[in-house]
């Protein structure tokens, strides 16, 4: 079973570069494509394939709500890369939640005592602290007195 997966793997990998050689002069004109004729095309590409999922169309107004949110979220200079990374993640991270609580009898003392867990507590609250903008502009005086 390992050397099917590993051969599929290698074919795969294969048939990637076959075709990223082959077809990218080809995509990268689809670059070139104006906004107003490309993007209902992708809005109707997006209806289709929300309602494909389950034939249900709750599932649309749940694609439109979220375009909604979406628009006004970039409407108000927040990136929405995080957002979509957080709804893509969102589940994984809840399973992973699940399975530490299962094993731990449903305590959340490893998530805080464990080493690596402390590294990554450590980090989190070290990038919460660097944007602060008080704290930041106390390291860029810190950085201009130690220049002059």
């Amino acid at each position: 079973f390992v050397y099917d997966v590993v051969a599929m793997m290698m074919f795969a990998a294969l048939a990637i570069l076959f075709y990223g050689l082959t077809l990218t002069k080809l995509l990268i004109k689809v670059l070139m494509v104006p906004k107003p004729v490309i993007l209902p095309i992708i809005f109707v590409l997006c209806v289709v394939g929300s309602f494909a999922i389950s034939q249900r169309l709750f599932d649309v107004w749940v694609m439109l709500g979220f375009g909604v949110v979406g628009f006004i979220l970039r409407r108000l200079d927040y990136p929405v890369a995080p957002l979509v990374l957080g709804m893509v993640l969102g589940d994984l991270m809840e399973k992973g939640l699940r399975r530490g609580l299962v094993l731990s009898d449903g305590s959340l003392e490893p998530f805080f005592t464990r080493p690596i867990s402390a590294v990554l507590w450590v980090t989190i609250v070290m990038v919460v602290l660097f944007k602060v903008p008080a704290l930041q502009r106390l390291l860029a005086r810190r950085k201009l007195a130690r220049a002059a």
